[in-house]
């Protein structure tokens, strides 16, 4: 179905004779050829449509206008009908001729116009597509490279809330440190001797025990 109808009404245009399906054929038949797609190609088929439409007419008038002249001549020449009939009406078949050219010219121009419209219509989309860049070479796939481990930075040494680091044996042995913050009072250790065994004084003789009588003992 084309987007544009004919503008031409096959039942008011046809004269005394004429048929309104001949003239409606004719309009499908241009539509059908050239189905415009623009308001301007619709009005140049409408234009072919009407000039052939009447360049048949003014071929039927002509015939027409030979039959009246013969018909109408006042002593009618039985030996040549026709040639009286021109000489009689030669004004009226030169207007008659020139109007056949007029439609004639008027039809070749709407034609070679709608010819030219047609051929920029087809090349607009072609100019409008951008051209599409060329294929890229195919490149050889090998397996991902193997990437070594990022190394991890600013991570924070301190334990994990909850988390309760293990005591060792040797500190769980030793008894637990007062509160106060004071260490015990350490125990006083006696200062090893210097003295050489020769220059050390000899060991005191006991003392004489008396009974009955106390007396006391002697100094030495």
């Amino acid at each position: 179905m084309n987007a544009f109808k004919t503008g031409i009404n096959a039942k008011r245009e046809i004269l005394r004779g004429e048929k309104p399906e001949e003239l409606q054929a004719l309009s499908d038949l241009y539509y059908q050829r050239w189905a415009p797609t623009t308001p301007e190609q619709a009005y140049l088929v409408d234009i072919l449509i009407s000039t052939d439409w009447i360049t048949r007419r003014l071929r039927r008038v002509e015939a027409e206008l030979w039959e009246h002249h013969i018909a109408d001549a006042w002593k009618p020449n039985k030996k040549c009908p026709i040639g009286q009939a021109f000489q009689m009406a030669t004004g009226t078949f030169d207007s008659l001729t020139r109007r056949i050219e007029s439609t004639v010219r008027m039809n070749r121009k709407a034609l070679e116009a709608l010819i030219k419209m047609e051929a920029l219509i087809k090349l607009k989309p072609a100019a409008a597509a951008p051209a599409r860049p060329p294929d890229p070479e195919p490149v050889a796939v090998g397996p991902p490279p193997v990437l070594p481990p990022e190394p991890q930075q600013n991570q924070s040494t301190a334990p994990k809330i909850g988390f309760v680091l293990p005591i060792p044996a040797a500190l769980r042995a030793q008894p637990a440190q007062p509160a106060t913050g004071h260490r015990p009072p350490a125990t006083a250790q006696p200062a090893p001797s210097h003295r050489s065994p020769a220059t050390s004084p000899s060991p005191r003789p006991p003392l004489p025990v008396t009974h009955g009588t106390s007396q006391p003992a002697a100094a030495f």
